[in-house]
């Protein structure tokens, strides 16, 4: 009885009936036989009672279990068990969800970058592949530069690829220089064409008194055109005016300057040497250039008075005239007058007017 109560509550009603069944098979004298379909079972009577005592017990033991259970598994299963297992699975299973979805995330963003094409054919784009963003395409102006200089900043359109820059103008608007552009890193050149010629005859005045100057007086005991290898800046000969009283001097050319003038410049030496008598300020010694068909003058490059320091040497003047003069006909003209009484030289050599030509436009 105890055995099949054991089993009742253990393993069930389903397993004590079979167990009952078993031990029923068994004689009392140890003697086992096996009951057929067709022989009628010993001691119907006994295995009957033992049948009705075994559902009995069966149904004892079931109906005491269950209530035993019922009372304390379901109060701890439902209330400490329940709580504890639902808060504990719930977070982990959120932990582990939140860190499957990101791993799966960037796993999923791994694999579709592997899978995917991301050249676009533009040569001067940077393919790449973004986790978030997918295929990206940076335009780099760095992927265009042909490395020359004449040809200006190349840029990079993402759509079309390569744009050509804006290549260097070079032009600077003067007719004196040849302009273009040089590589690899030069740049825009400005090539110096013009040519420098000298317009005056007889310049530095050592051909003699009588080669392309005039002069007025034209004294009868000299010139004055001198020649003196001592005194002349460039030997032989020098112009030496003043050293008389009341009395204007004067020497001059007359020059024709070519059409293909850009530039004028006249330059020389001077030397203001005192004499006898009082210096004035009325009194004067000036260079000037002017128009030799007209009389008007243009500029003057150089203009002293007999009050002015005396200077015992060769003092270097230059004029760069505002205007080319260019198809004209100039008049360099050195002239003095002194007051009564003043007796200052005005010496002058070495002249030049030369000519900055370059090709017409």
């Amino acid at each position: 009885m105890r055995l099949k109560q054991y089993l009742g509550s253990r393993a069930g009603a389903h397993h004590a009936c079979a167990l009952c069944l078993l031990v029923s098979a068994c004689s009392d004298d140890g003697t086992t036989y096996a009951p057929s379909a067709n022989q009628p079972r010993p001691d119907a009577a006994g295995d009957a009672a033992s049948a009705s005592d075994a559902s009995s017990d069966a149904a004892a033991s079931d109906s005491s279990d269950a209530a035993v259970l019922d009372t304390d598994g379901a109060a701890e299963d439902a209330g400490t068990d329940a709580s504890i297992d639902d808060a504990s699975d719930a977070g982990i299973d959120g932990g582990d969800a939140g860190l499957l979805d990101a791993r799966d995330s960037a796993a999923d963003v791994a694999r579709h970058c592997a899978t995917l094409d991301c050249d676009d054919d533009i040569d001067c784009t940077v393919d790449d592949c973004d986790e978030s963003l997918g295929c990206t395409h940076t335009p780099s102006n760095a992927l265009c530069n042909d490395n020359k200089v004449c040809s200006g900043s190349e840029t990079c359109n993402p759509a079309t690829g390569c744009q050509p820059g804006t290549p260097l103008v070079c032009g600077d608007s003067n007719r004196c220089t040849f302009d273009y552009c040089s590589e690899p890193a030069a740049g825009c050149v400005h090539h110096d064409v013009s040519t420098s010629v000298e317009l005056l005859l007889n310049a530095n005045f050592d051909y003699g008194e009588n080669l392309a100057w005039r002069q007025f007086p034209l004294f009868s005991d000299g010139s004055l055109i001198w020649e003196n290898a001592d005194l002349a800046d460039t030997p032989d000969w020098f112009a030496w005016l003043g050293g008389q009283s009341n009395i204007s001097m004067r020497v001059w050319q007359a020059v024709e300057v070519p059409a293909a003038t850009a530039e004028l410049t006249l330059s020389g030496v001077y030397a203001l040497i005192p004499g006898s008598g009082a210096p004035a300020l009325s009194s004067y010694f000036r260079i000037d250039v002017g128009d030799a068909l007209t009389g008007a003058d243009y500029e003057r490059a150089l203009s002293l008075s007999s009050t002015q320091s005396t200077t015992l040497e060769w003092m270097p003047f230059s004029l760069t005239t505002r205007e080319a003069h260019a198809g004209k006909v100039l008049q360099i003209t050195i002239s003095s007058q002194n007051a009564v009484n003043d007796l200052t030289n005005y010496w002058v050599d070495t002249l030049s007017l030369r000519a900055k030509l370059c090709p017409l436009e």
